[in-house]
């Protein structure tokens, strides 16, 4: 009996070796979640005393290409980011950058409607915020993703068994550009997947379709799940709001809300309640906070030019740059009522 206890101790500690020897080593040949948000937090650190533009929220932010802004700029959103996400980033990562001025926060039809652990890919991403970000708070729900993050940075073992990562692990081993951790992000922040960061579209009448089938589907059941969940989300997550730009306006950073434009058969799909909710929450937080807030989900530059978009509620890159320049000229153009707003 003492020699089976032996020999079984010693298998579990030889397959726990094991295993931990083989999720260091393809962790460092898969550039996966934890490898990305590792990458975006540490370039931003080492930029952190020149950044004066921060972007904050979800993948609408693909929509700017800071290039175009007159203002060093940086990208901190993440996909499917919300508000209380947004929170967290500005109490653990704004407050180390000095010299941020303006904070773009893009805000989506679903913004007050939707919490990222909905979706199963977003739930990676929070962990892997929680693998990177060292503080030991967690977001008040996520105590599930939080535990699991800081095991990833003791266990790496974890991380193989994340339901995305074995996806390209093979072709990883063979293509060394898969490898380079500079690969999927730019040295402003923003995601340099082929998908977005390209001029590619799709034609009217296909984009009509993949609104139709996929874009308003997928929003629609994300919302569900979301409010299955919190049936008071809206309301909490406007207070949530209402908590960064307070936090955000006491570090004197300019808070700026932004929709981007939208495809016409978005727009029109979309559920209408939602979008009410929306407006009314952002213009109430016009009202009472003292925020800028810039609509263009139905602006006529864009709306019906599908060779602006990637997919219904994505601006390509030529999209992004038009869009880039247009708002970096209000924000221009508005900077010295914000200042005199501020200094008052």
């Amino acid at each position: 009996m003492r020699r089976f206890l032996v020999n079984a101790t010693l298998f579990m500690v030889g397959s726990a070796v094991f295993a931990q020897a083989l999720a260091l080593i393809v962790t460092t040949l898969q550039f996966d979640r934890v490898t990305d948000y590792q990458l975006q937090v540490t370039q931003f650190m080492q930029q952190s005393s020149e950044i004066e533009l921060v972007t904050l929220g979800n993948s609408h932010n693909l929509s700017l290409e800071l290039s175009e802004f007159n203002q060093k700029g940086y990208h901190l959103w993440r996909g499917g980011g919300d508000f209380v996400e947004i929170e967290y980033l500005v109490d653990h990562l704004i407050e180390c950058s000095p010299n941020i001025r303006t904070a773009l926060i893009s805000i989506s039809y679903p913004s007050f409607h939707i919490y990222k652990n909905t979706f199963g890919r977003h739930r990676i991403d929070r962990r892997a915020m929680y693998s990177v970000i060292p503080s030991w708070d967690f977001i008040e729900g996520d105590l599930n993703e939080f535990v699991l993050g800081k095991i990833q940075i003791i266990f790496p073992i974890n991380r193989l068994l994340q339901e995305d990562h074995w996806k390209r692990v093979i072709q990883s081993i063979f293509d060394k550009n898969l490898r380079t951790a500079n690969t999927n992000r730019g040295e402003d922040g923003q995601e340099l997947f082929e998908k977005y960061r390209t001029c590619e579209y799709k034609e009217f009448d296909e984009l009509v379709t993949f609104t139709k089938e996929v874009g308003i589907p997928e929003h629609t059941n994300g919302q569900k799940l979301s409010l299955e969940i919190n049936p008071n989300l809206p309301a909490d997550s406007y207070a949530t709001a209402v908590r960064i730009i307070q936090k955000l306006q006491a570090r004197n950073i300019r808070v700026v809300f932004y929709t981007p434009p939208y495809f016409e058969t978005y727009n029109e799909l979309y559920d209408k309640e939602t979008i009410a909710t929306m407006k009314a929450y952002m213009a109430r937080l016009q009202q009472t906070h003292d925020v800028e807030y810039y609509d263009f989900s139905n602006d006529p530059q864009f709306v019906r030019n599908n060779r602006l978009f990637y997919d219904d509620d994505h601006l390509n890159r030529c999209g992004a740059k038009i869009f880039s320049a247009k708002l970096n000229q209000i924000l221009i153009a508005n900077a010295s009522e914000s200042v005199c707003k501020e200094r008052h």
